[in-house]
């Protein structure tokens, strides 16, 4: 068996932590496009913006990795 840091691959953690990387991952991702959207007029003026306890979530990303 693999394993990192003598931790398995399959152990409970190191799935969490992974599922919860892709998670925060996705919702900065999908932050920034939407600040680029904006930006270059892609999307209207007036359409809603994620609210700003997303950018916790930056952080959070960072965290996992």
């Amino acid at each position: 068996m693999i394993t990192f840091f003598y931790t398995p691959l399959n152990s409970p953690v190191i799935i969490i932590v992974t599922i919860l990387f892709f998670i925060t991952s996705a919702i900065t991702t999908f932050d920034i496009r939407m600040t680029q959207a904006k930006r270059s007029g892609d999307m209207p003026d007036d359409e809603p913006t994620l609210p700003n306890w997303v950018a916790i979530i930056f952080w959070f990303d960072w965290i996992f990795f």
